[in-house]
């Protein structure tokens, strides 16, 4: 009977996570991340984990995979199939529109103020790349080498991936086992990825392709994975769905940092931390994570990540050292401000006309309607996100 009535339990906790339209947490963590990359390239000096900055990354993709994954089998789940035209199109409008704006940005600063400097040579030998989404395939980050626009590499790994992952899923989820072997490709990518970064020095285009493969966007898609089958989610539930999970998660992620972590280890802890305050609303860190100046940075932290080199730049010339960070967090939140009130939020907008349809519950038998012989209500499953 105790069995029986957890089991019980634990099948309602994934209801309520299934019924959930949004994640409350991630705009927090997403604001933890941009604190952290905005740290990494403006701090004056760092040392032992403050030098650790660009882990930030990792969290943004531990997050958007995590995230996209949930949003195209909630979509499967609920119409049969994926609507990759749809998907692609909502990703054009959230992303492209900016990155291509501060593109234009850079290359208005390179063929006026800066033309004949080496960071504008730099940066039209790299153009093509930075157009394409692929600055993780062709431009390289030299030493001393000034090249401008690099973090792109970034949001050219995302772009990569969702070309790729969308499909695969459309290809393996009507198929029986289909979300089992989605699981297991996706795990095996990622491990495959590790393998050969660790062991292979060889420099061919072929293994620089395969290698930009983010381990924690991986680590994110199965996380969503898992949680999405009430099999796997009733097995891990006593471990990760209670108050404190994403506290230890948390704490776990803070002692990698501190020990120079292995980053396929780091990957999975973040991971589980995304996944840990996304299970139940109900959590210890959901104060922190909520508190609405943090959870702003999140809603913005897209036009912080692009614009903030250009808040850098000035404040190098202009104040301190000591004052670099500080200001440099200061200017981008106000860009980023702008960009999103007046660019952002309306493709925002118009990314509803491209919405997979009002995801819809399955039929609940314990529905009163049901009862009754009355078709069941159905209501929307949207997970929101600005990302």
């Amino acid at each position: 009977m105790t069995r029986m009535t957890t089991r019980t339990r634990w099948e309602r906790a994934h209801e309520s996570y299934r019924s959930r339209k949004h994640f409350a947490s991630l705009d927090g963590l997403r604001g933890i991340s941009i604190i952290a990359v905005v740290w990494h390239h403006s701090a004056a000096t760092s040392d032992g984990v403050l030098s650790l900055g660009y882990r930030g990354v990792d969290l943004f993709f531990a997050i958007s995979g995590f995230l996209i994954t949930t949003l195209l089998l909630r979509e499967h789940e609920a119409r049969g199939r994926i609507d990759f035209r749809a998907f692609f199109v909502r990703r054009a409008l959230r992303i492209f529109p900016l990155y291509y704006a501060v593109l234009a940005f850079y290359l208005v600063l390179c063929w006026g103020p800066l033309r004949g400097t080496r960071v504008s040579e730099n940066f039209f030998t790299n153009l093509p790349a930075f157009a394409t989404y692929t600055t993780n395939w062709f431009v390289e980050l030299t030493p001393g080498e000034p090249t401008v626009f690099y973090h792109a590499w970034s949001l050219a790994t995302e772009e990569q991936f969702y070309l790729l992952w969308p499909p695969l899923l459309m290809l393996l989820l009507p198929r029986r086992f289909g979300l089992t072997a989605a699981g297991i490709i996706i795990g095996a990518l990622a491990i495959a990825d590790v393998a050969i970064a660790s062991t292979t020095s060889a420099d061919s285009f072929a293994l620089t392709v395969f290698t930009s493969l983010a381990t924690a966007i991986c680590a994110g898609a199965l996380m969503a994975i898992a949680l999405h089958s009430r099999a796997v989610f009733v097995r891990i539930a006593p471990l990760l769905c209670n108050p404190v999970a994403p506290l230890c998660a948390a704490l776990a992620v803070a002692a990698l940092l501190f020990v120079k972590p292995d980053p396929t280890l780091l990957a999975v802890s973040m991971a589980t931390l995304v996944a840990t305050t996304c299970m139940r609303d109900d959590h210890l860190l959901r104060p922190l994570l909520t508190w609405k100046p943090l959870a702003y940075l999140g809603l913005v932290s897209y036009g912080m990540y692009l614009l903030h080199p250009l808040a850098l730049r000035p404040m190098v010339a202009l104040v301190s050292p000591t004052y670099w960070f500080p200001m440099t967090m200061a200017v981008t939140l106000v860009m980023a401000w702008a960009s999103y009130r007046y660019l952002e939020s309306p493709l925002l907008r118009a990314k509803g006309r491209f919405s997979p349809g009002r995801f819809q519950n399955p039929p609940s038998p314990r529905t009163t309607t049901a009862a009754r012989g009355e078709e069941p209500s159905r209501h929307a499953l949207a997970v929101k996100s600005p990302s």
